[in-house]
């Protein structure tokens, strides 16, 4: 009788130990599994964060060269004599107020957020929209009637082809950041 006993009880450590040993590989495999899905789930979210941004990037940018392209018209409409000073500014002021723009916040999303060739599409833009300044400068010293020391290498179709450049490399900019927002 007492061998059956310690058959018993042996059976039952057994039992145990092999019990013991399955919930411990149970709560391995479960703890394994958590772990990656937590990972996945911050992956997931973060990925959604950034397209929620790169999309936010891309209203701004679209409302920001709407208004550059907007003004690039005043500024031809100057240069043509269809507008007198007063009204290009006029004009001008009303723009900037109603264009939605939000260049700091656009530049913090574009510094965050945006990949090194929207980056560099962005100082494109930029390039084109100081390349029409500097010439809308020069027009709208002679709407004034100011001295201009380099009329004679200001010509209309140039000054319009300044202001297409802008209009051109804003609508790159706008797909680069579409692009990255897909990616």
């Amino acid at each position: 009788m007492s061998n059956q006993l310690w058959g018993v009880v042996l059976g039952g450590l057994l039992t145990g130990v092999v019990a013991l040993l399955v919930g411990m590989m149970n709560n391995w495999a479960n703890d394994r599994r958590q772990a990656r899905q937590l990972a996945h789930d911050v992956d997931r979210e973060s990925r959604k964060q950034r397209r929620e941004r790169l999309e936010e990037l891309y209203v701004l940018t679209a409302l920001w060269t709407t208004t550059l392209n907007q003004l690039a018209l005043t500024g031809l409409r100057l240069s043509l004599g269809n507008l007198n000073h007063s009204q290009f500014q006029d004009l001008q002021i009303s723009i900037g107020k109603e264009s939605g723009a939000q260049p700091p916040r656009m530049n913090m999303l574009m510094g965050i957020y945006a990949s090194e060739a929207v980056r560099l599409q962005y100082a494109e833009v930029r390039g084109a929209q100081e390349a029409y300044m500097a010439k809308l400068f020069v027009v709208e010293r002679m709407a004034t009637g100011q001295p201009v020391l380099d009329v004679d290498h200001l010509g209309y179709p140039e000054f319009e082809e300044l202001a297409r450049s802008v209009d051109r490399e804003g609508k790159r900019l706008l797909d680069q950041i579409a692009a990255q927002a897909l990616a």
